[in-house]
């Protein structure tokens, strides 16, 4: 059995089994509460004078599950001003019960354009918002987000306006081979443990980012260029415009967060062939070019002379 999972983390770390067997008490508790909220109860989804807007994507078998990750958001201790939910055209006929409950109580669907696979969770809502004076955060379809989520995203960029926040980071490996900066693979990269803000955090969309108006102008800007350097890997574009834009990433806590998902999700997702398969590394070559590793190496160096100095 290997020692670390596909994340690169190490799958029998004490702090890995204790959170494994609570979630193994709690999961089906917290689970059939969740599916009883998404079925009787009537609260809007949205509140208009929160100032965050969260959009998402689904496709497939999620389109008959995703309206309990939005349940899970609904029920939140902030909600956002608006939910937008993108999907692929055609649009369905007739959408499942549980996804038109949540229409009825505020989600908006939205028919994308083009088929832009992972990055459909944001860029059908900035082409049709590209002046929004709203943050924007982006959210997995298939997670279950706990209650003061997007409340500790806003509190997080109420403190620090111009950085995008995660709650989910990996630090960038970077090294020098013969003089030459290179990035490392990346399922060896460690966990961000720091709230600092960096271009080394890389942000990864599964636990929910944060992306404040710069960076979302930025992203209008570079459209969609992103099928050609990064088609599959949106958190490969996104940090790279992000680094480009001269805009850093924080994590909001010291440790990366990750969260329960829902229950028959799993069968098919992006990580399998994005880390397991290590397609990451090749669109991080096609996105990252040597200038931009050597920007990279400068922001480690800079760094690291900050922490000896304290």
């Amino acid at each position: 059995m290997k020692l670390r999972d596909a994340r690169g983390e190490f799958r029998l770390s004490p702090d890995r089994l204790l959170r494994a067997v609570v979630r193994r008490v709690q999961l089906p508790v917290n689970y059939a509460r969740l599916k009883w909220n998404a079925a009787h109860s009537a609260r809007s989804v949205v509140d208009p004078a929160s100032g965050v807007v969260v959009s998402m994507t689904t496709h497939g078998e999620r389109l008959e599950t995703v309206h309990l990750t939005i349940q899970s958001i609904a029920q939140g201790t902030v909600r956002p001003s608006r939910l937008v939910l993108a999907l692929d055209s055609p649009l369905p006929d007739e959408l499942p019960q549980g996804l038109q409950r949540m229409v009825d109580r505020g989600v908006e669907i939205v028919e994308s354009a083009g088929r832009y696979g992972p990055h459909t969770k944001y860029y059908p809502y900035l082409c049709a918002n590209p002046e929004s004076q709203e943050r924007l955060v982006t959210a997995d379809d298939d997670v279950i987000y706990p209650r003061t989520w997007l409340e500790d995203l806003r509190a997080a960029s109420d403190r620090h306006p111009g950085d995008i926040i995660a709650h989910r980071c990996h630090r960038i490996g970077v090294t020098s081979v013969a003089g030459r900066p290179e990035i490392r693979p990346y399922n060896s990269w460690e966990p961000c443990r720091t709230t600092e803000p960096s271009h080394l955090n890389f942000l990864t969309g599964v636990s929910g980012v944060l992306y404040p108006i710069g960076m979302q102008r930025a992203l209008v800007r570079e459209g969609e260029r992103f099928q050609d350097v990064a088609p599959k890997a949106d958190d490969v574009w996104l940090n790279w415009v992000a680094m480009r834009a001269g805009v850093r990433v924080r994590q909001v806590r010291s440790a990366p967060q990750n969260y329960s998902t829902v229950m028959s999700t799993q069968r098919t997702t992006l990580l399998s062939s994005n880390v397991q398969e290590s397609a990451n590394d090749l669109q991080i070559r096609q996105a990252y070019r040597s200038g931009d590793i050597g920007l990279l190496m400068r922001e480690f160096s800079i760094e690291e002379v900050c922490e000896d100095g304290r």
